[in-house]
């Protein structure tokens, strides 16, 4: 991936890029969570983080998901770059972005299970 200056960068890349950086960043925040006990405004807004009733609970159960999604996103990602400049499969990339919204889905549903189950309405 390797750009002669003044060559185009294809937008798609740069978003895959986007989402190596946000799988990394989850890793670290899920990590943090385990380490520290405490939740990140990452996955809660100020407002939702005061009315958290178990801090424990809630970083039990949303370190393993954060986690596994954080991996899918880095996992999407490089290969999603690999394919784009080496492979040129078209097939390859829809299975991708299936599994990936998939992972979608499950990561976001986790996240409202958590928020039900821990933060006071």
């Amino acid at each position: 991936m390797i750009l002669a200056f003044g060559e185009d960068i294809n937008v798609i890349s740069v978003i895959h890029v986007l989402i190596i950086v946000y799988g990394a960043y989850s890793l670290v925040t899920a990590g943090k969570m385990k380490r520290d006990r405490e939740i990140s405004q990452w996955l809660l807004s100020a407002n939702e983080l005061t009315r958290v009733r178990d801090r424990d609970g809630f970083c039990d159960a949303m370190t393993v998901p954060t986690m596994v999604f954080g991996l899918a996103c880095i996992i999407y990602g490089l290969i999603a770059l690999l394919n784009t400049y080496y492979i040129d499969n078209q097939i390859l990339h829809f299975i991708l972005l299936v599994i990936f919204l998939v992972c979608i889905i499950w990561y976001v549903t986790s996240l409202r299970k958590a928020k039900k189950n821990y933060i006071y309405y």
